[in-house]
């Protein structure tokens, strides 16, 4: 992606992913709904905020401007939302607060559309995804969000993505880009960088299915969890390619909480 192209980093968290996207010399609109992280953030990246390649703005994104409960995990920072549910889980300590909320589609109208949106905003990643396909004009090139359900994969297909796949975000800390490091938790490469072949919307489907979660929902992997990264291109795709097939079995599990496990454990 070239120097000076717009992402979105939609659930900035500590901003390990922003700082990845200015360092390539991307413009930046970072949202966060976490008070307390976006005050980190404007002494982080001071410079940038200045100079006006980044925009923070500490809102959370919602259907609707207004104000909104938001369930602040003071255990894990990654799993406060707007959703009590996700906010609350497995008995960690929280606190509600009230946080000003802004309509995606209406961010989406002030800044522009971005080369590349990042997504990962605990328990509202679909709501996302639906306020993209109601705000008009030209939707990013690329996207990713972390997966959750099947159901993404219709919604991908209405905003006209074509191209799909699948990272493991335990194995991002090995990737290796030039003079950067990815931190335990960061999204990773994105576009044309992501590891692997795109595949074609089937396919892609069929790989979710048999090795990251099935119909039924049950999770079909140990280690880690996943993002879905998406293009608007369409892959090419040969006659003979072969059609993905179920992993080994100790890739897998049917133990639906080993993948949040795993990923308490690595951002611990």
């Amino acid at each position: 992606m070239t120097e000076g192209a717009l992402i979105y980093d939609v659930g900035m968290n500590d901003g390990r992913d922003s700082a990845f996207y200015l360092h390539r010399g991307c413009r930046v609109v970072a949202i966060e709904a976490n008070p307390l992280l976006c005050d980190k953030a404007r002494q982080e990246f001071s410079k940038e905020i200045a100079s006006g390649q980044m925009t923070l703005l500490n809102v959370a994104v919602s259907q609707e401007d207004g104000e909104r409960d938001f369930y602040l995990n003071l255990d894990n920072d990654e799993w406060s939302s707007l959703d009590a549910e996700w906010g609350t889980r497995e008995n960690t300590r929280f606190e509600k607060i009230r946080v000003r909320s802004a309509a995606f589609r209406k961010i989406l109208a002030q800044y522009g559309t971005p080369n590349y949106l990042k997504v990962d905003v605990e328990g509202a990643d679909l709501m996302v995804l639906n306020e993209l396909r109601s705000a008009p004009g030209e939707k990013p090139k690329y996207i990713s969000v972390e997966e959750h359900e099947i159901d993404y994969f219709p919604l991908l297909w209405a905003l006209g993505y074509r191209g799909f796949k699948f990272v493991n975000q335990e194995d991002v800390p090995s990737f290796s880009h030039k003079d950067w490091q990815f931190k335990r938790g960061a999204t990773g490469p994105f576009g044309e960088e992501v590891p692997g072949k795109w595949m074609p919307f089937g396919d892609a489907v069929l790989d979710y299915m048999l090795n990251i979660r099935d119909c039924r929902d049950r999770v079909l992997f140990s280690k880690g969890w996943f993002d879905i990264h998406a293009t608007l291109e369409t892959p090419a795709v040969q006659k003979d390619q072969p059609y993905p097939k179920r992993r080994e079995i100790a890739f897998r599990t049917k133990v639906r909480s080993k993948a949040r496990q795993w990923k308490r454990k690595l951002l611990s």
